[in-house]
This record gives C-alpha cells, structure tokens and sequence, in this order.
C-alpha cells in the first residue's frame, strides 16, 4: 500500500500558515458566516481559511470572486484563500508580464488566459490565482489543465506556494508546463518572482501513475521577472534558463 502521507494533495494543507482560521465546514451557511466574518477583519494581502468536514457537493458550488478555492475530498477539507487589492495587483501586473513575453515570442494568437478556472486532480480540486493555456487542442495533452500557472502569496507563507506549485505540476502529470509563484515580503516592498517547471525526467510522469511525491531542492530568489528554475529529481543545486517552456 502506497503512503500519501507526503503527497501534494496532503502536503498543500500540511503547508497552511500559522495564522490559517479553522472552521467545521460542514454547512454552507455556516462557511458563508465565517467568510463574512473573516473579510471585515483586517487582511494583508492574502488570509488562508481551512474548513473541516466539507461535504463535496457543497465545496463544488461554492464559488467567490475574491476568494481562491481548493478541496480535498479524501479528507473533506477545504481551504479558502481570502484576497485583498494587493494580491490582485501583484497576479495582474505579473500575468501581464506573461503577456507580454507571449506575445514577444510570436505566440500570442495561440495562449489564451483561463483566469482562476478550478480543475480536479488526483484527489482534490484546485483553483489557481491566474492561468493561461493552449488555444487549440494538443494531441496526448488533457486540455481541462492551465499550461501556466500563477500562485500568489506572502513571504510567511511561502511553503505552501511551493506546495501549490508542487500540485499543479505533479498532479497534471507535465500538462502544466511552468507554474510562477509570487511571494509578497509585508515587512518590505519587496516581492520575490520564481519560475517553476519540471525537468525532462520528471515530466515523464505524465505516462504513469503518481506513486511518489517530488521533494525538490532548490534555492533562488529574484526581485524581477527571472529565469526559470528547475526542480532537478536528485540533489544538485537547481539550473536556470531562459529557454521556452510553453
């Protein structure tokens, strides 16, 4: 028997801030009552909700535009990531930033944005914060998944944007090709850009069953548009490039 104690349907709760509010779920009055609550508290950029005893049907039709969704239905728990004015500029100004190296490259009549579209994988459901993807079929690729994809947050919870990433790639099996993680320093007016893709060896997965979850080891920080950074599948420090990926 496998153990997905570790996998990235698992780890992206495991990975929730200190700070995450925690709520039984079991009601959609009772979720609504809580989001209400938590939004006339103040918000710095981004506040992660975490609800127990979610049923399925009622993590499915939830829906709020100021809100980012995501439901394990292994476990029934849901995590609501409440968002601010600050986080919708940081995803905008960079996923135009992504439009514009799209369409620098001569593929822009081909790349068209899916916004926050949720999709479900292994054994969750997922919304991203930004996403974009082909716009004609690809033969062997599963078109319900984003080829890009944003996750925006801040510097304290920047373990659970590469837990997010993580899913994004492990789950789609190499259909998402590059997933940007945006990390918000509160404390300065930094914010820190990393560029996330996996390698050849690793996106060979997409022809098999996910057994094992990635544990990459890399480091990289930039304060710009960077290059890409590889999650190698041993040790070695990572390698960048600024080769196409889409």
């Amino acid at each position: 028997m496998s153990d997905d104690s570790d996998s990235p349907d698992v780890e992206c709760f495991r990975a929730l801030p200190d700070d995450t509010f925690e709520a039984i779920g079991s009601e959609a009055s009772a979720i609504r009552r809580v989001i209400k609550e938590q939004q006339k508290l103040p918000i710095e950029v981004i506040k992660y909700l975490h609800f127990t005893d979610v049923p399925p049907p009622i993590a499915e039709t939830f829906s709020l535009r100021s809100a980012r969704h995501m439901l394990n239905y292994d476990t029934r728990s849901m995590i609501v990531k409440l968002l601010t004015g600050t986080h919708e500029i940081a995803s905008q100004r960079l996923y135009l930033a992504v439009q514009l190296a799209v369409i620098n490259m001569g593929l822009d009549d081909s790349i068209e944005s899916v916004g926050s579209k949720r999709v479900r994988g292994v054994s969750s459901s997922k919304e991203a914060d930004k996403s974009c993807t082909h716009m004609q079929p690809v033969p062997g690729r599963d078109a319900k998944w984003p080829t890009v994809v944003v996750e925006v947050g801040v510097s304290e919870s920047y373990q659970k944007l590469k837990a997010d990433a993580e899913w994004w790639l492990a789950n789609s099996k190499g259909d998402v090709k590059l997933v940007i993680i945006v990390s918000v320093n509160r404390k300065t007016p930094n914010i820190k850009f990393e560029t996330i893709f996996l390698d050849t060896v690793v996106s060979s997965l997409r022809h098999q069953r996910h057994q094992a979850p990635l544990h990459p080891n890399y480091t990289a920080v930039y304060y710009d548009i960077p290059p890409t950074t590889t999650w190698p599948t041993d040790h070695h420090q990572p390698t960048s490039s600024f080769d196409n990926r889409v």
